[in-house]
């Protein structure tokens, strides 16, 4: 590798979109690309088609690959670097895909959780950045959190921790099939409790259901209290154990700016004191991106000094 600038690939698979970036030391984007996941095609499938994606990139950038970081859906061991389970992608549970990561591009290979992804990534180039303590909660699709304490990321025994969307919602949010917090504060969740509340039309979106609640409509204002008192539950549930810094909102949802995190910030001063600061994600959809990459540099530097 004389005389070659050393490059880690970051690979964000999401359920239905597959980025990829290319980076230096520095941690800047240098290429990237992107195409629709083959989410029901396997894990190899998905894997060759990583190899297919990056190849253009690794041409078109002077260097030499060192370590390829992946941010996952799913319960991930990262130890072993196994993917347990990921509900949106048929035939990972579970999938030794970090291996297959290194046998497919010949360097070693990192996997994580996409939530603990994106909350590195806001750590490190983000919102968190100055934060030695930080929970980022992503609600869109689903809802979880990653947690960051002391500068390093809090999984958990099993890989499991931040799983807020599993959390129970208070009596009075509780509906027929709403019972944890993901059936509310998520764009499903905001959808069905907005045309539950008779908010109609054959085409409805979750963005749209924000338009109709800053234009008045009292079926979407609703809807987005309730998801605000859902993610506040979760949220004051996880201020009074870790006590953050600072908590990020990214996902989907985060878009919506301070249509949702006023009220998030409102219902959570009402359950436990806000101490920290609740503010929207910098980095949006890329914070899983600068995660893995983050974490593929962290690996080359630990194994061969690559990282500087």
């Amino acid at each position: 590798m004389a005389g070659r600038v050393p490059l880690v690939l970051g690979i964000d698979l999401g359920g239905t979109r597959l980025r990829l970036a290319l980076a230096g030391r520095d941690g800047a984007l240098l290429a990237r690309a992107a195409a629709d996941t083959p989410a029901t095609s396997g894990p190899a499938a998905v894997v060759a088609r990583m190899h297919s994606l990056a190849l253009p990139l690794l041409a078109s950038v002077p260097g030499t690959l060192v370590t390829v970081g992946l941010a996952t859906p799913g319960v991930v061991d990262a130890q072993r670097g196994i993917v347990v389970a990921a509900r949106n992608l048929t035939g990972w549970q579970p999938a030794p895909v970090a291996a297959m990561l290194a046998e497919e591009f010949g360097v070693p290979a990192v996997i994580e959780n996409d939530v603990n992804a994106a909350a590195t990534g806001e750590h490190i180039r983000g919102a968190g950045r100055g934060h030695d303590s930080l929970v980022f909660v992503a609600a869109g699709t689903g809802t979880g959190a990653g947690i960051i304490i002391d500068g390093r990321l809090h999984r958990g025994a099993h890989g499991a921790a931040g799983e807020i969307g599993s959390l129970p919602l208070p009596q009075e949010l509780v509906a027929p099939g709403v019972a944890v917090l993901e059936d509310l504060a998520s764009g499903p969740g905001i959808l069905r409790r907005a045309r539950a509340y008779g908010l109609a039309g054959d085409d409805l979106t979750p963005p749209a259901v924000f338009d109709a609640a800053r234009g008045g409509h009292a079926a979407a204002q609703a809807a987005i209290r309730d998801a605000a008192m859902a993610l506040a539950t979760g949220l004051a549930a996880v201020i009074a154990v870790v006590d953050p810094g600072v908590i990020v909102l990214g996902g989907g949802l985060s878009v919506q700016g301070e249509t949702l995190l006023a009220p998030v910030r409102a219902a959570v001063q009402q359950q436990y004191a806000l101490r920290a600061p609740l503010v929207a994600s910098e980095l949006g959809e890329e914070a899983q991106l600068h995660g893995a990459i983050y974490l593929a540099w962290r690996a080359a530097r630990d194994s061969t000094g690559a990282g500087g």
